[in-house]
């Protein structure tokens, strides 16, 4: 039996090789009961096992190693941080038994009457709003796996006492912790110091967000953590919502619409699972944990509902039915917090020596300083830019002292505009200015409460570095570049990291790479290593892989998830494909986003849909929106139209233009053509240009000939390969030859495999078969299978099925070397078409009876065979049999009579069993009965 086991060698080698380039084809050119025939092919791929195994061994044990060394530092970082966390070494508090809501941000409120009398103690009996039962549905949905809960109001809206209120009546016996700072965040979370069934309270969340790129991704880790439910409650003003979480014009989008190599080139725009794009810093970082969480909006204005039930609860607390009496405009927040009243006072002072203390308390806070003023600060700035010089005149040398007691007299009960703030009893370390005239001075703006000149330069001089980060940010965003990069220098003077990121970053916008390089280098060398994932970022972009993968590396190894991320892409870029999956993999523990996307791509690639349906489903449900569009796909591959619909509407609502595209395409193929022009339309105002070429091909469809001509023009005029070769070709049918080849012209020029396929077949009807035949050649020596697979169905269109059949003629004997495998693709591709083609068909089966049956030719041979008369032709098959019987050759005759078998032609091999029976072949005849004997009864098979 040895010619049978090199049979079978040959079979596997060239299966193997054939259906690895050209797998995207079969479901195209083949029935799927006939793709059967290639499983015994798979065995060619344990070979490699073993000598995957021992480097991912070793590599396994040098991870192992390093977790340990982690873990003992997470165990020390952990007391720590617990330490800050619940402000000794006990153990954190419980929701229920916070009782000093102030301690959370709750405002004072008024007393009971104008004389400042109050009934009972602490805050006003709660009065429930509106929206408290969609939050706390939400937190009964983050319970299980963690999740952000935002409410989103105006200051003194309620939205602080409404974030507890609601936590206290759902998850009441929940820990909770409240970080001073984001760098006191990022480090709970990165020493895994905050146990499960804890809310970590992030009031005024901005604050946090902004600090630093780091805290958006500690919120998304932890909350992605399968082994610990935390959920993150947090508050946040309108205007900076909609400042965080609107897109950035310059931000990148992701291409969905690559064409798959191999297939045939399609005329629509489709989507292929798309990957994510590189990660470029924190604004993304922010708008994706805002998209995560669940959102819920608190007006300012109490609705009839909430007025009634207020109206219940005054009859039991006198400071609501003040509130209520004090408040025509439904603003009974308002009037508890005594916003009015506080705003009068700063509006309409009777002390111009404390107006000058308040409005610069009010303006530092407004440019970006912490909650906290120093004294010796307000001191320098109400006496330099806010009094004026007679008010200097008279003041005498107890001014300051007498200004701060007027702003932190009480306009009512315990509510001022003014309130010292100490950690050490009799030590005041500054002043906190009450937020409501904070965010009334955001509101006015510039124009209305201007800051005063000098301002920004003197608040630099003063503050302290650390706080010069953040008000050099607020510069920046009132258009004083210089002042902002004032503030940096100053902090990174004092060696504050992110002021030298921001430094960074602000050179390069200038254009000064040396000045990018230097401040970016400075911050990595304190340990900042968003610098160095900033810097593996910028070689990436700069075509410096070696470069960019040293810095990514450095990060990497600090747990930078997003250096993680994007060293994954450049390794996958370079064809490193496992180190791409290991990197995913690594990002994926983090809990990043990105790498669940790009982890579940690969897994797609590798044929393994459960884990990368579960990796998407788990990036979705974080709120990636390509990866509900990559469900999107995955379900209507799988003729789950209604869940596909559903993800693709999901994408949709978050704006991915590939899904809007998705949903035009599957409404189209459902016949719902007014949906999906709705739907490309939609995708054509949200900048996606290429969708003019799909409703353009609907309308054509739909017989709307002017519009569609105007919807593929604007497609081509905006640089769309595939409509210029669409609108070439509808030009082409139209008879307009010398509009077709201008446009068909240059989508070949700008690499359209289509444009080049429409091209194609109007020079070979115009007689210049020359130009498309050396594509072809050209095609099949570099291994390009797209352009193959087109210029194939061009020349099968024309009627040149002849130039194909001599291409694959020569192929024949195959020489032994690296491109035989590329080579038996090749064959592979060309026999499919012309195994489909009434006139390949032909020339294929006189090929095969003509063959040598030599060691390179005899896959090739089977493969034909078989594809034949899997198309309904088994005369190829016949005429094998008989010839391998005549020269009486057992094992060609029983690998025929299989295949004949395999196929059910029964009858066809009882022919040849008769001819061999009056050929005097007796032997090969008996050969065929024994095949069909074995085959009838499987126990003999065995």
């Amino acid at each position: 039996m040895r010619r049978g086991v090199v049979v079978g060698s040959g079979i596997g080698l060239f299966l193997g090789a054939s259906l690895t380039a050209a797998m995207p084809l079969l479901p195209k050119l083949l029935p799927s009961s006939t793709t059967t025939w290639a499983i015994p092919a798979l065995g060619a791929i344990t070979g490699g096992i073993i000598a995957i195994l021992k480097p991912r061994l070793d590599a396994y044990s040098a991870e192992l190693n390093q977790r340990i060394a982690n873990d003992l530092q997470r165990s020390e970082q952990a007391e720590e941080a617990l330490a800050w966390a619940a402000g000794s070494r006990e153990k954190l508090p419980v929701i229920e038994d916070v009782k000093n809501l102030a301690l959370l941000g709750v405002h004072p409120a008024i007393p009971a009457d104008e004389q400042g009398s109050s009934v009972g103690s602490g805050q006003p009996k709660y009065i429930e709003r509106d929206i408290d039962q969609a939050i706390i549905r939400s937190l009964r949905d983050a319970k299980s796996s963690g999740g952000l809960v935002l409410i989103v109001g105006p200051a003194a809206s309620g939205k602080t006492r409404t974030a507890y209120e609601t936590l206290l009546a759902e998850i009441p016996g929940w820990k909770i912790l409240a970080p001073s700072t984001g760098s006191d965040l990022t480090q709970a979370v990165e020493s895994d110091a905050i146990p499960s069934e804890t809310v970590v309270w992030l009031d005024d969340i901005d604050r946090y967000l902004e600090s630093s790129p780091l805290v958006a991704r500690a919120i998304r880790r932890a909350i992605l953590d399968p082994d610990r439910a935390i959920i993150f409650q947090g508050t946040i003003w309108p205007e900076k919502y909609n400042e965080l979480s609107s897109e950035s014009t310059s931000s990148p989008v992701p291409s969905s619409f690559i064409e798959a190599p191999g297939e045939y080139p399609s005329p629509l725009h489709v989507g292929n699972f798309a990957q994510a794009v590189p990660d470029r810093g924190a604004s993304g970082q922010i708008r994706d944990i805002l998209r995560l969480a669940h959102i819920h909006d608190l007006p300012q204005q109490c609705s009839d509902a909430e007025l009634a039930r207020a109206v219940i609860v005054s009859h039991e607390d006198a400071r609501v039915a003040e509130a209520l009496r004090q408040s025509p405009c439904r603003d009974i927040t308002r009037t508890l917090a005594a916003a009015p009243l506080l705003l009068r006072k700063l509006a309409n002072p009777d002390n111009l020596l404390g107006r000058s203390v308040l409005s610069a308390a009010v303006h530092v806070r407004r440019a970006g300083h912490p909650k906290v003023i120093p004294e010796l600060l307000l001191a320098s700035l109400a006496e330099a830019l806010y009094l004026t010089p007679a008010e200097r005149a008279d003041a005498d040398g107890d001014w300051l002292g007498l200004a701060i007691r007027w702003a932190s007299t009480p306009v009512c009960g315990a509510v001022a505009a003014l309130k010292p703030y100490a950690r050490r009893v009799g030590v005041v370390e500054g002043f906190e200015v009450s937020d409501i005239l904070v965010e009334w001075s955001r509101k006015c703006g510039p124009q209305t409460d201007p800051y005063p000149e000098g301002f920004w330069q003197l608040l630099i001089d003063g503050a302290q570095p650390e706080s010069c980060v953040n008000i050099g940010v607020q510069a920046c965003k009132a258009e004083f570049p210089e002042l902002a990069v004032a503030a940096w220098m100053k902090a990174a003077d004092a060696n504050e990291p992110a002021a030298m990121y921001n430094l960074a970053n602000q050179a390069q916008q200038g254009g000064d790479e040396d000045g990018f390089l230097r401040w970016h280098g400075r911050a990595c060398s304190l340990g900042y290593m968003e610098s160095a994932a900033d810097l593996g970022y910028h070689f990436a972009e700069a075509g410096k892989p070696e470069l960019a993968r040293g810095w990514y590396e450095q990060a990497a190894q600090a747990g930078n998830t997003r250096a993680i991320y994007n060293l994954g892409l450049l390794l996958s870029e370079s064809g490193d494909k496992n180190g791409a999956a290991a990197c995913y993999a690594k990002g994926v523990d983090a809990g990043d986003v990105g790498s669940m996307v790009n982890l579940a791509f690969i897994y797609h690639e590798d044929e393994r849909v459960d884990e990368s349906l579960e990796l998407w489903e788990r990036a979705a449900q974080a709120g990636s929106k390509t990866a509900m569009a990559n469900l999107g796909l995955s379900e209507k591959d799988r003729g789950n139209i209604s869940a596909s619909r559903a993800w693709y509407l999901k994408a949709a609502d978050l704006g991915a233009v590939s899904a809007m595209i998705g949903l035009g395409n599957l409404e189209m193929e459902c016949r719902n053509h007014v949906a999906a022009i709705s739907w490309y339309k939609k995708a054509i105002i949200a900048g996606e240009h290429r969708a003019h070429n799909n409703l353009g091909l609907l309308y054509e469809r739909r017989g709307m000939v002017a519009e569609a001509e105007l919807c593929l023009s604007a497609g081509a005029e905006a640089n769309d390969e595939r409509a210029m070769a669409n609108l070439g070709h509808f030009y082409y049918r139209r008879g307009e030859i010398e509009r077709s080849r201008l446009w068909l012209e240059k989508s070949q020029e700008r690499g359209s495999p289509l444009g080049q396929l429409f091209l194609a077949v109007v020079l070979m009807e115009q007689g210049e078969t020359a130009t498309p035949v050396s594509w072809l050649d050209k095609a099949l020596r570099e291994s390009d299978e797209t352009t193959v697979a087109g210029m194939v169905l061009a020349l099968g269109t024309t009627g040149r099925v002849d130039v194909v059949f001599e291409r694959f003629e020569r192929m024949f004997p195959l020489r032994r070397g690296t491109r035989r495998k590329k080579r038996d693709a090749q064959a592979f591709f060309l026999m499919s078409f012309l195994a489909f083609h009434p006139v390949g068909a032909v020339l294929l089966t006189e090929w095969v009876k003509t063959a040598e049956r030599r060691e390179s030719s005899i896959p090739a041979i089977l493969g034909a065979c078989f594809m034949l008369g899997s198309l309904g032709n088994p005369e190829a098959l016949r005429h094998c049999a008989k010839r391998a019987a005549a020269e009486s050759d057992r094992d060609w005759v029983i690998v025929f009579s299989l295949q004949l078998i395999q196929l059910e032609y029964d009858k066809v091999l009882d022919g040849v069993a008769n001819w061999c029976l009056t050929h005097d072949l007796v032997e090969a005849a008996n050969w065929i009965v024994e095949v069909q004997s074995k085959e009838r009864d499987p126990d003999k098979a065995r």
